[in-house]
């Protein structure tokens, strides 16, 4: 009788196997404890809730103008939109410290990006002009209109306007009272 000898096919048992796992294992417990330990705790937990997919433009970039990230599948929000609302779109020569992201062919070549986000900005002074008008000028308007369809609501059946007073809660006091716009939006 032959004996088949195929020196790819392993005839003993695992241990050898076995053995490399549970050094594996205990090597990932060893990293795991230094991992959790108290020091990093606290600092996971933050990460953990903090989390930031994309890198933060506004950190080390030019000061006079805002970085965005711009995203390209958005059909309500394109980039060219942004384009025409006064955003340009940051080549990679400008920031080296995210050359690394270059987009590299397509339609948006050169350009800063990651994933379907594109880096876009806008000079600073147009941009607190755009944050005034949509966090605080607009706001303002829709609370008066909206105070104003309040009022404009009791009526009876016929369309006579009734003399009633309108309860108020705090925040139904608050709509519509002038606010000093922040100084700087950030």
């Amino acid at each position: 009788m032959k004996t088949n000898r195929d020196s790819r096919i392993r005839k003993n048992s695992d241990t050898e196997r076995a053995s490399r796992s549970e050094e594996e294992n205990v090597k990932v417990a060893e990293d795991s404890k230094q991992f959790v330990s108290q020091e990093n705790i606290g600092k996971m937990f933050v990460d953990e809730f903090n989390f930031e997919a994309l890198p933060n433009p506004n950190k080390e970039g030019d000061p006079n103008f805002h970085y965005f990230w711009a995203t390209t599948t958005n059909p309500q929000d394109t980039p060219y939109r942004r384009l025409r609302m006064g955003y340009q779109f940051v080549k990679s020569e400008e920031r080296p410290d995210f050359q690394h992201l270059r987009m590299k062919s397509g339609e948006f070549e050169g350009v800063i990006s990651m994933n379907e986000m594109i880096l876009m900005k806008i000079p600073m002074d147009l941009y607190q002009a755009l944050m005034k008008e949509i966090h605080h000028n607009r706001p303002i308007e829709q609370e008066n209109r909206l105070k104003a369809e309040a009022a404009m609501g009791m009526q009876d059946s016929r369309g006579r306007t009734l003399d009633i007073e309108l309860k108020e809660d705090e925040g139904y006091k608050d709509l519509g009272k002038p606010r000093r716009a922040p100084s700087r939006f950030e």
